[in-house]
């Protein structure tokens, strides 16, 4: 695993937004499955720092189904969103690409996670479905490649 400690110490957040979203309903309220499974997802992945300013972008794309009990082919709705996060490096810092990635996939994500809690929770209320909590995001094990361990869905 790669050490980010020297980029998180250094780094500066500047803003969050939401880039994209998309949701979609396939059933009415009254039509909703006894029980329901839910699956989330995410990746982060680092842009280019330009030289002239030290911004760091990263865009973090999450995504939750939620299905009913015979999971695949019952989908009960999805929300999707991407969130950029914009950071600023010191000038004169310079980080590889490892680093940078790595960062991304912890800490962008970590930032990120409350503003995705947040997409969720009242998307699903606007499509009056029932309303779920995101969990907390967990930071995923050293050796570890599975997105869904990184939300404690693993």
């Amino acid at each position: 695993m790669v050490d980010i400690s020297r980029i998180v110490s250094v780094v500066e957040i500047r803003g969050v937004r939401l880039r994209e979203a998309s949701c979609r309903s396939l059933v009415r309220p009254s039509e909703l499955p006894e029980a329901m499974n839910v699956a989330t997802s995410c990746d982060a992945k680092a842009g280019k720092v330009p030289p002239e300013d030290g911004a760091l972008y990263i865009a973090v794309n999450f995504g939750l189904e939620v299905h009913g009990e015979d999971a695949e082919e019952s989908l009960v709705a999805e929300v999707r969103g991407t969130f950029e996060l914009s950071y600023q490096l010191p000038e004169g810092e310079v980080f590889s690409a490892e680093e940078l990635e790595a960062f991304a996939g912890v800490n962008a994500v970590f930032n990120a996670w409350p503003y995705w809690r947040e997409l969720v929770q009242t998307t699903l209320a606007r499509m009056s479905l029932p309303v779920l909590t995101v969990p907390v995001f967990r930071v995923p094990k050293p050796d570890s490649r599975d997105a869904s361990e990184r939300n404690g869905d693993g």
